[in-house]
């Protein structure tokens, strides 16, 4: 917008801000604000920003009725007066108080021979004020039950324009009987966060929070953490490992398809062994006669010596 906008009929179409000007223009350099989120800046678009030439601005006041969300401000002999391009916080509002941006596309092409900076701006722009669905900027992936030996959480972090966020901080907090256990910090894979751990039996609560760009989000989870059991978790068969069990012990490894001539196998497997049969008998010492009157004899003997030498 420019000196010779119609702000009066500007003012009635949104509900954003209210912009009076004062009838004259003001050649302005631009400062760049390193805290916007509604979208990100590539480093070469940020010298691009940084280092353009300046241009006509209207000289305005504003009166916001609603959050702003300020990309450049206008700054002449190195301090800022007011802001040059700017958005709305709840509407698909943008506003560039600005003329003779084509400054900035020749200034482009003088330093690059393209225009891929100038051209990715307003790309990015455009981007951010078409985007209708509301989405949120901090989403996370986790079990509600875990029986593993680690849970796991997996996170992404978006910008206003719905882009993947990967240069900002991502932590966790656990509490378990609304005590806080501990905290830790999540783990930039690629595009996604992750964070792991090993948890024993019980219930959990936790917080996943960001803080990108001084824009603070909380995502709150439960997880159950079930008894580990290695025999639930382990429950193919190790058909290898049986293989060599029977080799080593001397026996048949019979598959799934063998199944049906298991006795045959066992029948066939019995005849080549050798076996050894042995019969054993068991008698009682008293059941033998001759041993018997052996033993009554010499009893009656030892009677009758004790008795003549008069030891009874």
């Amino acid at each position: 917008m420019g000196i010779n906008s119609d702000w009066k009929e500007f003012n009635n179409l949104q509900n954003f801000v209210n912009i009076e000007s004062k009838k004259d223009n003001e050649e302005t350099f631009n400062n760049l604000n390193s805290n916007f989120t509604q979208f990100d800046l590539t480093k070469g678009l940020e010298k691009f920003l940084t280092n353009s030439p300046p241009i006509l601005s209207p000289s305005v006041s504003t009166i916001f009725l609603s959050e702003k969300k300020v990309l450049l401000q206008k700054k002449i002999d190195n301090e800022i007066i007011g802001d040059l391009l700017f958005f709305s916080n709840d509407e698909k509002i943008g506003i560039f108080l600005g003329e003779n941006i084509w400054k900035w596309k020749m200034f482009d092409y003088r330093l690059n021979n393209n225009n891929k900076n100038f051209d990715n701006l307003f790309y990015k722009i455009c981007e951010n004020l078409k985007l209708r669905k509301k989405v949120d900027k901090l989403n996370i992936t986790y079990p509600k039950i875990s029986n593993n030996e680690v849970f796991r959480i997996t996170a992404n972090l978006y910008n206003d324009n719905y882009e993947i966020v990967t240069d900002s901080e991502v932590s966790i907090d656990i509490y378990k009987q609304n005590e806080l256990i501990f905290n830790s910090k999540f783990e930039c894979i690629d595009s996604f966060f992750v964070f792991e751990s090993s948890l024993i039996e019980g219930e959990y609560e936790f917080h996943v929070n960001s803080n990108y760009k001084n824009e603070k989000l909380v995502k709150k989870g439960k997880v159950k953490v079930l008894k580990y059991s290695k025999e639930k978790k382990n429950t193919k068969s190790n058909w290898n490992l049986l293989r060599q069990i029977s080799k080593e012990s001397n026996g048949e490894f019979i598959s799934k398809n063998e199944i049906p001539n298991y006795s045959e196998i066992v029948i066939n497997k019995l005849k080549i062994e050798n076996f050894n049969n042995f019969n054993e008998e068991v008698k009682f010492f008293i059941e033998e006669k001759l041993i018997f009157l052996l033993l009554l004899l010499s009893l009656s003997i030892e009677w009758l010596i004790r008795k003549r030498l008069g030891t009874y």
